[in-house]
């Protein structure tokens, strides 16, 4: 791998464009993330990795603009971090802000273009804005299926693989795959894992949907939903209550159920992801009261 990085770097613009204005502020929390900055070293972009975990935002890492400063690059990519006071700063210093993201954040939308147009996966947005080719891929290493598949789970979970035209062991080596990107992500994974199970095996159901509850302090939801996977319930909605009831994620839930629930909670800090149909909250971030798993229960009730 090493050796396919190196050689990755001697032979950098034969397919993609130049980007060496260009510096990349990766957040490396999840295995979509954690394959961009892979496929970023890779193709010899500069590239800032924040260890910000889930949650990650511009203005909660130090030093934004005296670090793009001292980069000397004209223009800043940030993935999945949202920052809207900071990525001003920058362009009022007059830096070009160009954001990859496809989520909303508390009212902040992400998701959709200047056209209202539906956003695809950050790592889809990324390939297309780098213009890095199949070839460039296979070339450092990298199968364009596999990347691709990751993108797509990410954003559109296995039902998006499926309508994307990804067969049954094609689907089964992203999952694969995307194991092996977050093993090298997360040291607890294994037990991460075990705690999972015994959270999915102890799941209760109410009024149509699972609910999952976990008071472990690590963050089990994902692993949650990777157990969904393997009883064919990834698309039958789901609550998980995370370390506690920290956070809070609403998975599977009809669009029109989403503005419900932002106007229910408002103030607090809330997000979308799954192609619109998953919510969450991050009890937190905020000096609000904490918001139950009974009382988003009680909203989707009354919608």
């Amino acid at each position: 791998m090493y050796f396919s990085f190196l050689h990755a770097i001697a032979r950098k613009g034969l397919f993609m464009k130049d980007l060496r204005h260009v510096l990349l502020y990766d957040v490396d929390n999840d295995a979509e993330s954690r394959l961009i900055f892979l496929i970023a070293l890779a193709a010899g972009i500069t590239t800032v990795r924040s260890t910000q975990p889930h949650g990650a935002s511009l203005e909660r890492e130090n030093g934004v603009l005296e670090l793009v400063r001292a980069s000397k690059k004209t223009e800043v990519w940030t993935v999945e971090l949202p920052g809207p006071a900071t990525e001003n700063q920058l362009r009022r210093h007059g830096f070009h802000v160009v954001i990859i993201d496809h989520h909303t954040y508390s009212g902040l939308d992400r998701v959709h273009d200047e056209h209202g147009k539906r956003k695809k996966s950050s790592l889809e947005q990324f390939l297309a804005l780098t213009e890095i080719t199949d070839e460039d891929l296979c070339s450092w290493g990298f199968e364009p299926r596999l990347v691709l598949g990751i993108g797509v789970m990410d954003d559109r979970y296995t039902h998006g693989l499926r309508s994307e035209g990804f067969s049954p062991e094609e689907v089964r080596r992203v999952l694969a795959y995307r194991e092996n990107l977050d093993r090298q992500i997360t040291p607890e994974y294994d037990l991460i894992a075990k705690i999972a199970r015994l959270v999915w095996n102890n799941r209760n159901a109410h009024a149509g949907y699972l609910v999952c509850t976990s008071t472990s302090n690590l963050r089990v939801s994902y692993a949650v939903c990777n157990r969904s996977i393997e009883d064919a319930l990834e698309d039958h909605p789901i609550i998980i209550a995370d370390r506690g009831g920290r956070q809070i994620y609403v998975n599977n839930i009809s669009l029109a159920l989403i503005p419900k629930l932002e106007q229910a909670f408002a103030g607090h800090r809330t997000f979308t992801y799954g192609s619109g149909r998953c919510w969450g909250i991050d009890n937190d971030v905020t000096d609000l009261p904490k918001i139950s798993v009974e009382e988003i229960l009680t909203v989707l009730s009354q919608a």
